[in-house]
C-alpha cells in the first residue's frame, strides 16, 4: 500500500506551447522510469515515449500529427500521472 510520502510527482514543462511539431519536455526530477503520451482531443494515442530516469529533457518530433490541440500525460512508477495541454500550429 502506499502512503502520501511514497506517492511523488514528476511535473514537467512543455516547450514551444503552441508549436509546429517540435517540442521539448522538461522534467524538474525524474527519478523513476516512466512514460510519455500525446493523445488527441478523441482520446487516441497519437505517441507513446518510455523514458528513463534522469532524462531531463525529451525532444519530440510530432510534425507529423494534424494541427490541433493534444493532451500530453506522464504516468510513472509510483507518481500521479500530469496531463497538459500542447497546440500544434
Amino acid at each position: 500500500m502506499l502512503t502520501t510520502n511514497q506517492i511523488f510527482t514528476h511535473d514537467f514543462k512543455i516547450y514551444p506551447n503552441p508549436s509546429n511539431g517540435e517540442l521539448n519536455i522538461i522534467f524538474d526530477k525524474l527519478q523513476n522510469e516512466g512514460r510519455l503520451e500525446i493523445f488527441d482531443l478523441s482520446g487516441q494515442l497519437m505517441y507513446l515515449k518510455n523514458l528513463q530516469p534522469g532524462n531531463k529533457i525529451n525532444s519530440i518530433n510530432a510534425t507529423n500529427l494534424s494541427t490541433g490541440v493534444y493532451l500530453v500525460k506522464f504516468s510513472g512508477q509510483n507518481a500521479k500521472s500530469i496531463t497538459k495541454k500542447w497546440m500544434k500550429l
